[in-house]
């Protein structure tokens, strides 16, 4: 009996034991995250931020990344939505910007009809935009206006380039270059209906397409661009091309010994040519031309002038030659008539040295080097 008794008392704490610790227990808190563990109905374990991930019912990762409702990634700073169509605002943002810079190089005066048509489809892109319109087409179509916009404005450059090349006889230093950027302005200037291509242009981006009419922002960017470039090569050359002439009138002020004779004019020369270097290198192109044309007339002047003083002074040099030479032939005769028997004060011994040696060393040392290349930086 007592033996019966120990066993059910042993089995009593065995089944108090058992029932503490069938109660639930706390989940520890792992290293590294926020919040405690929990699940839903479904036995997917959520998170309580949107660092920590966890896994659902059937073992998969559920990240915590933040989404919008429609599942999407939001904003990225990219400048894109989650479907990674660009964004409307951005673009729309980018067309006002290369608006404004057409309107300050003066694309409304250079071309325009083409500028009313940029116009008219801003305005028409801008209201879409306002009104949520997020499409992929619109975006096709803000981007090929930017494109418009950035062509008028490389074409108002170009015309302004051009008509400064033709006031100042530039043309000729490049006429490949000239003529060429000539004829894409032409080209450029006679697309009769801008207004009809950008409506034919939308109408394509709308079906899905892309624009491929010669009145295209993007095409007609091209074009602009390649005509402003075209004339700014034709400035390269007329510098590169004054720049040498500068260097032969240098050489031929050098020849008279100008840096000597006519020292001050001759560093002026040489200062305007090397302002002509540095306006080149750092972009300045027609200000550089204007610093050859100045230095090479520089020193053709003082190459004229001291030539000239040359050529008077040889004449000089000549007829005082003339002159000894006649003395010397009557002296002759006065020595075989009437020969000298003593030594005269005032007439020195026929070998005396009468001045000292000069090394010209002042000459050369004011002789002034000057690259015969220059390393071109400017465009």
């Amino acid at each position: 009996m007592k033996k019966f008794r120990r066993v059910a008392l042993l089995a009593l704490a065995i089944a108090s034991l058992l029932c503490v610790g069938c109660k639930s227990t706390k989940v520890e808190d792992k290293p590294g995250q926020g919040t405690e563990s929990t699940t839903d109905g479904s036995g997917r374990n959520g998170s309580g931020t949107d660092k920590n991930s966890g896994t659902d019912g059937n073992g998969k990762n559920l990240s915590g990344s933040s989404t919008g409702k429609d599942g999407k990634n939001g904003g990225n700073g990219s400048g894109k939505d989650g479907s990674g169509a660009e964004d409307i605002g951005s673009l729309l943002s980018k067309v006002k910007n290369s608006r404004q810079n057409a309107i300050d190089a003066g694309a409304d005066d250079a071309l325009s009809k083409a500028f009313k048509a940029a116009e008219a489809e801003y305005e028409r892109l801008r209201k879409l935009a306002e009104q949520g319109d997020d499409s992929a087409a619109l975006a096709e179509r803000l981007k090929n206006l930017n494109d418009f916009y950035e062509g008028l404005s490389a074409f108002a450059d170009a015309k302004k380039k051009k008509e400064r090349i033709d006031q100042n006889g530039y043309a000729g230093h490049s006429r490949k270059a000239y003529d060429h950027g000539s004829s894409l302005l032409d080209e450029l200037s006679d697309i009769d209906d801008f207004a009809a291509r950008l409506e034919a242009d939308a109408a394509a981006f709308e079906a899905g397409g892309k624009a491929a009419t010669s009145g295209s922002g993007t095409e007609f960017l091209k074009k602009a661009r390649q005509a402003d470039q075209d004339f700014a090569a034709v400035f390269k050359a007329a510098a590169n091309n004054e720049r040498s002439e500068a260097l032969k009138a240098k050489k031929q002020a050098d020849g008279v010994k100008a840096s000597v004779s006519r020292k001050s004019d001759y560093d002026n020369g040489v200062n305007t040519f090397r302002t002509g270097d540095n306006n080149y290198v750092t972009g300045s192109i027609e200000d550089s031309i204007l610093n050859y044309i100045d230095a090479k007339e520089m020193f053709a002047k003082l190459y004229s002038e001291i030539s000239k003083l040359r050529a008077a002074a040889e004449k000089h040099i000549e007829a005082a030659k003339k002159r000894v030479s006649r003395s010397d032939a009557n002296a002759g005769e006065a020595d075989r008539t009437d020969p000298l028997t003593e030594k005269i004060v005032g007439i020195e011994d026929p070998d005396a040295k009468l001045l000292e040696d000069d090394d010209f060393s002042e000459a050369e040392n004011s002789f002034v080097e000057l690259d015969e290349e220059l390393s071109v930086g400017g465009n």
